[in-house]
């Protein structure tokens, strides 16, 4: 990040949901994944100095950046090394721009603004037609140039008052000054095509929320992929968004994020309904249990296996999250730390708290740079980045005392910011066929829905006022094209799985034996040269156990639906 005209890199420190600030560390006039890797590779060894006990790094998915974890990964063998999956949901958003749905979110975008923008008469008149219709009028929510997850809202607020609008058109599209932009608001295939992109856009949009929370894990991850892909299969566009997500996942370690699962107690029962594949079953979770017990900690634990069955059976310890919710640390935490004191000679607790304190996002450190970016203005354009941090920090402490009078937006449940799309209750006779009826708690399914998890068919979802878009009206400027920014922003986004961005080095490799860690520690390596060098060892791949695979259908394409497992 460039404060000051400073190249920083930000480091900060998290636990738990609970994130300290380690420093800001200056640059040299190298970003080549290689000059990366050696400034990471120094705040870790600070950080250790300093007592801390490192357990995962998460970075960013840019070239550069994939580059460094692979040469770490060779140097740091006991620490995880991840990307920042909110971050890797920009990549879903790209594909699903470049789709069949580009063309329908134009058109949504231009139909709001049009109407947003002309309050005296063609806003106006489709109010009389939602209050004739349902008894009171609906907000439309324009796209912010600067928020992609705010097509969710758009399409939401448009499908909340479909009857209405079709009316609207319909009394009104005979006039000569009838905007173009409104034509398509009586064309019944852009309601089909709107209602699709919104099925679809809605699970990328819950993830970007939830997946910006600081108290994520890794089980978190997995969830998220699923109802992606729920949303991706039973779309038309499937052949083309299916393949992208599979990709996604794919990259991922997925025996470490498939044993988080397993070990999340809200999502036991689910995990043990999954079909057995590579990455799924009972063997395979004791198996991996062992591998990361060794990586992560250390030792022989002889007695895990035995623990991992007890847990899959609901006999190694009894209670849920629920009975810790009012316990200091987060309720996951504190279910562990609970099972851990139950459990003393057990190697499961430690395991299970190792793999839940790792984080899965940069998001903070990404708000925190933004923060930093707003102190650091023009009229003090003399400010040094220390200052500017020390600045931040009284910042946060006022925030810290304030926070019950001012709750930060950032902090709520993504159930609460994805709208609900169901129209209400109407007052008249008049209506359209396959409407979404109203629920109070989700949208209704489109259609037939084999397969299909109770989640994708019951997407939390809250009420859209007006007042809940004048937040999104002050972001939008008249004239701008949201769709064009998100894609110009998106496509400068260099995936480190699709582009190295110039750091194409020959890769060392490693294959580790199923259930054995690798032995090679950072010592054995050479000290990091001044240049650029190409052949520099990284890791090329996930081998071994670490690197199984299984795709997202086998996992998730049940032969029933899971409200029945």
């Amino acid at each position: 990040m460039n404060i000051a005209k400073t190249h920083l890199l930000g480091c900060q420190l998290t636990l738990f949901g609970s994130a300290v600030t380690f420093g800001l560390f200056p640059t040299n006039s190298r970003h080549d994944g290689l000059a990366v890797a050696e400034l990471m590779e120094s705040v870790m060894l600070s950080a250790e100095i300093k007592g801390w006990q490192i357990g995962a790094v998460v970075t960013d998915n840019a070239g550069q950046c994939g580059r460094a974890r692979r040469i770490l990964a060779l140097r740091w063998p006991k620490v995880i090394f991840l990307i920042c999956f909110a971050h890797d949901i920009n990549n879903l958003v790209k594909a699903v721009l470049r789709s069949a749905f580009r063309e329908v979110t134009a058109q949504a975008s231009e139909a709001v603004n049009c109407l947003n923008a002309s309050s005296s008469k063609w806003l106006h008149r489709a109010r009389n037609a939602m209050i004739r219709t349902y008894g009171s009028h609906r907000a439309l929510m324009p796209m912010c140039e600067t928020r992609w997850n705010s097509m969710q809202g758009c399409f939401a607020s448009l499908l909340r008052a479909r009857s209405a609008l079709e009316v609207f058109a319909v009394m009104n599209h005979d006039e000569d000054n009838y905007p173009a932009a409104l034509k398509v608001l009586d064309n019944p295939q852009f309601w089909v095509s709107l209602r699709e992109a919104e099925m679809v856009v809605r699970p990328l949009c819950f993830a970007s929320y939830k997946l910006q929370a600081d108290e994520n894990t890794l089980a978190d991850v997995i969830t998220c992929f699923r109802d992606i892909f729920d949303g991706f299969v039973t779309c038309e566009q499937r052949d083309t968004l299916v393949p992208t997500i599979e990709k996604r996942w794919n990259a991922c370690e997925q025996p470490l994020i498939m044993l988080a699962l397993f070990l999340h107690p809200d999502h036991l029962s689910e995990a043990r309904a999954l079909p057995c594949t590579d990455v799924s079953g009972l063997d395979n979770m004791c198996t991996f249990a062992t591998f990361y017990y060794q990586k992560l900690i250390g030792g022989d634990p002889v007695t895990l296996r035995g623990e991992i069955h007890d847990w899959m059976r609901g006999r190694f310890v009894s209670g849920s999250l629920s009975n810790f919710s009012s316990c200091s640390l987060p309720p996951l935490a504190a279910f562990w730390r609970f099972t851990r004191d139950c459990r003393p000679d057990a190697f499961l607790p430690h395991l299970a708290m190792v793999i839940f304190s790792v984080a899965v996002n940069t998001a903070t450190c990404e708000r925190y740079f933004s923060e930093l970016a707003l102190i650091h203005t023009a009229k003090r354009n003399r400010m040094s980045p220390e200052k500017a941090r020390k600045i931040s920090v009284v910042r946060k402490l006022v925030r810290d005392r304030d926070g019950k009078e001012s709750p930060n937006k950032a902090d709520m449940s993504p159930d609460k910011r994805i709208v609900n799309p169901s129209e209400p209750e109407k007052l008249v006779g008049f209506g359209t066929p396959n409407r979404i009826r109203s629920d109070p708690q989700c949208a209704s399914p489109i259609g037939p829905q084999p397969n299909q998890h109770p989640e994708a068919e019951s997407s939390p979802t809250f009420e859209l006022s007006d007042t809940d878009v004048e937040e999104s009206n002050d972001h939008f400027i008249e004239g701008e094209d949201p769709i064009g920014s998100w894609e110009e922003v998106l496509e400068g986004l260099i995936d480190s799985d699709d582009d190295s961005s110039g750091d194409d080095s020959p890769a060392m490799t490693f294959v580790e034996e199923d259930g054995n860690v690798e032995t090679t520690s950072r010592d054995g390596y050479p000290p990091f040269p001044n240049r650029n060098d190409k052949d520099f060892p990284q890791e090329a791949a996930l081998h071994g156990l670490r690197g199984r695979k299984a795709t997202l259908e086998e996992l998730f394409m049940l032969a029933v639906p899971r409200s029945t497992l």
